[in-house]
This record gives C-alpha cells, structure tokens and sequence, in this order.
C-alpha cells in the first residue's frame, strides 16, 4: 500500500499492527464472573507494582465455550485481516489486575506468536492505558504533526468489550493506574498448528 501525500509517494513498509475490536458483552460477563474465582499471585518488583496475575497461567482451559469464542475472534484477524494461511492455538491464558498506582513494567511473550488482551471490567478516565513502543530513533526531533509515519510508541485505552491483538515480539507495558476502580483484564497468546518456516528452518506445531 503507497500512500500519497502531495507529490510523496510513501510506502510504510514493515508494518507492526496493533489491531483492535469490540466483542460481545457476554463474554465480558463471563470473564467477569470467572475472575472472581480464582487464586491470585502478586507481582514482584522486577515485574510490576500492585499487580496480580491468576496463579492458573491455563485459565481458559477451565472454560471450553469462552476458549473457543475467542480462538474464533483471533482467528478471523490472523487469517481473515493479516491473510495468514494456517490454523491457530490458544496456548497460555491468565488474568491481571491492577490496583491504584501499580503499573507492570516494559516486557514481551516469549515462545509466542501473537498475543491478545481482553477488557472486561469497569474503567475510568483514570485507568491505565496500555502502551506499546518500538525502540525510538537515534535523533529525537519535536513532531509538528504526530502521525503513524514518526511515532516509536502507541496508547490504547483500556474499555469494557474491547480486545487488543498485536505480534508477541512488540514490547508493551500497563502505564500507571490512577484510578480506585481495579483494573482487569484478560491475557492470552497464540500460535500457529502445522508446518511453519522453509528450508532447514522448517518446524511443525502441533
């Protein structure tokens, strides 16, 4: 895709997407009714600050229907969006939460693919954003116009409903949570089935 702007011609050529979409509110109930459930382990300082994260790392094993409605969602991105030619797999999955002024660290998903992050519970001005980056120029110059074309990093706000999917690889970190409502979400991570790679690079996920 060339995109045009005056006489430029620009191509934004290897692209990292951070993709988005609302889901069905029941599945946000479901989750909701699931969290409260559940053993809780707190993060330590190396990782984040009042956080907690399910000791279960395979919640959604414990719940087939909402597994699968999610595989479906994660799905249609790969294959239908990105145009990805495989199947896919939901591997680890666990929830978070966040109390008033914790925050989790800069980090990525080692030994996946992609990963995904739903918000299912209630939010405010005051929640704590999602933020991803890549690592900035080596010349930092003031933007007159900040655009898709310059920025090293992303905000997206956590909503109730909402899901984020993006390549496992891209750094990301849950910025300072200022408000008194507890702010969860849901994590999973994905890969592919079958034969991927070329050459001797080849390896089969089953």
């Amino acid at each position: 895709m060339t995109l045009t702007v005056g006489p430029w011609h620009v191509n934004p050529c290897f692209s990292i997407p951070v993709s988005s979409r609302d889901i069905d509110q029941n599945i946000s109930f479901l989750l909701k009714t699931m969290s409260k459930n559940i053993e809780w382990t707190e993060d330590c300082i190396y990782t984040g600050v009042n956080g907690f994260y399910s000791t279960n790392r395979m919640i959604l094993n414990t719940d087939k229907s909402i597994k699968d409605g999610l595989l479906s969602l994660a799905e249609d991105y790969i294959i239908n969006v990105l145009g990805y030619d495989t199947s896919i797999q939901i591997t680890t999955s666990w929830f978070t939460k966040t109390l008033k002024g914790g925050h989790c660290i800069d980090h990525t998903h080692c030994n996946s693919w992609f990963s995904a992050v739903i918000y299912f519970g209630d939010y405010d001005d005051h929640s704590a954003s999602l933020m991803f980056s890549v690592n900035p120029p080596s010349i930092l110059v003031p933007f007159k116009n900040p655009n898709f074309l310059n920025c090293y990093n992303l905000t997206v706000e956590a909503k109730r409903n909402k899901m984020i999917i993006f390549p496992s690889h891209l750094r990301h970190r849950v910025l300072f949570h200022e408000s008194d409502i507890t702010r969860y979400s849901l994590s999973f991570n994905i890969m592919p089935i079958g034969l991927t790679g070329e050459g001797d690079s080849t390896y089969e996920y089953k």
